[in-house]
């Protein structure tokens, strides 16, 4: 009997909330006919890469041709790295955090970047700390120098998609601006280092 009472509460409950998504569903079907865009994963994925694209857009509107914004942070081994010293030299710098699966994937192929250019500053930069990197980097070596603690230059880039990468010339200006990681963004990068060494 108590059995039978439970299931009868259950249905009472449900029954307004299936009711409910059964009414939305001539909707569904004449809105999919009209063919306005439904959600898939093609949908998503062009919506992803059009936010990546107005992210490295905005960030070039900001910043593109100019010096790169005042900054002077140690890496893990103690070195300090400064506008001043990196001047000379073409730069990438990789802004990244711990937590982005996509950041994480990137790391074989960005070190793999070192023995192509090894005339070229490589800088990878989070506002994680020391010990999160020191964690991820053990799992999955990641050979750049490590910046750590550096929202201040997050937030003056207006860097909120990662991983994004900026490229600075040899006068430390920003000379290309990528967001995200795939096969093209790759090419690229690799583009960019090459037209300005």
């Amino acid at each position: 009997m108590k059995k039978m009472l439970g299931t009868f509460c259950l249905l009472i409950l449900f029954v307004p909330i299936l009711r409910a998504q059964t009414d939305k569903l001539p909707a569904l079907l004449k809105e999919k006919r009209s063919g306005k865009v439904m959600f898939n994963r093609d949908n998503a994925i062009d919506e992803i890469k059009r936010q990546r694209l107005a992210h490295s857009s905005t960030i070039w509107d900001r910043w593109g041709g100019k010096p790169c914004p005042v900054f002077a942070y140690k890496d893990l081994n103690g070195v300090l790295w400064t506008n001043e010293n990196i001047r000379g030299k073409v730069t990438l710098i990789n802004f990244w955090h711990t937590e982005g699966a996509p950041c994480i994937r990137q790391i074989p192929w960005l070190n793999k970047l070192l023995e192509k250019f090894s005339d070229v500053n490589f800088i990878a930069c989070t506002f994680n700390d020391a010990a999160q990197i020191k964690k991820v980097v053990e799992q999955t070596p990641y050979l750049y120098h490590q910046l750590t603690d550096a929202l201040p230059l997050f937030q003056e880039f207006g860097i909120v998609i990662m991983p994004t990468t900026i490229i600075l010339d040899k006068e430390g200006k920003v000379f290309a601006v990528v967001t995200g990681t795939n096969d093209t963004l790759k090419h690229t990068i690799e583009a960019k280092l090459k037209e300005n060494l």
